[in-house]
């Protein structure tokens, strides 16, 4: 209750949302409604860490991409792709889908340290310029072509 939540997103459970956070009577819960560009470029910034407590199989998700690229931690679950961009106690944090407690603790871990989520953040940033960047994907799949090219029968 004492960490500040803000909800970024819009759709048909709004109303559902803002009634449980109502019935709840708790002040540390915002819906901020849709956002893109700057606007949610600045949440994301001014954010301890973003979460993503999906149930869904994801391949990619843009949003840890994102806010990894913002340097801002990211509190994921283990479905989908999501273990595969997010370190565990490196970059952010993977709990189990479905597991309110466990998404709550590795929230709380961060905001009680702030010197380690500003290094997740940074370590976020890094892994985004070397492995997300143009010349990163080139460099990768110039090796993917080169070891192809090493198993090809030379006649």
């Amino acid at each position: 209750p004492n960490i500040r939540c803000l909800i970024a997103g819009d759709g048909s459970a709004r109303a559902e949302l803002q009634a449980e956070i109502d019935k709840a009577g708790t002040d540390n819960v915002e819906l901020v409604g849709f956002a893109i560009g700057e606007k949610l470029h600045d949440l994301i910034r001014n954010a301890i860490c973003t979460v993503l407590p999906s149930e869904w199989y994801e391949n990619c998700p843009m949003s840890v991409l994102e806010s990894l690229a913002l340097a801002t931690p990211v509190v994921g679950t283990r479905i989908g792709g999501i273990p595969e961009l997010i370190a565990d106690g490196v970059d952010g944090n993977i709990v189990d889908p479905a597991q309110p407690d466990e998404l709550a603790t590795a929230i709380r871990e961060l905001a009680e340290n702030l010197d380690f989520a500003a290094g997740a953040g940074a370590a976020g940033r890094d892994k985004i310029e070397k492995d997300f960047s143009a010349a990163g994907h080139y460099e990768q799949i110039h090796n993917v072509y080169d070891n192809l090219l090493a198993k090809v029968p030379r006649h």
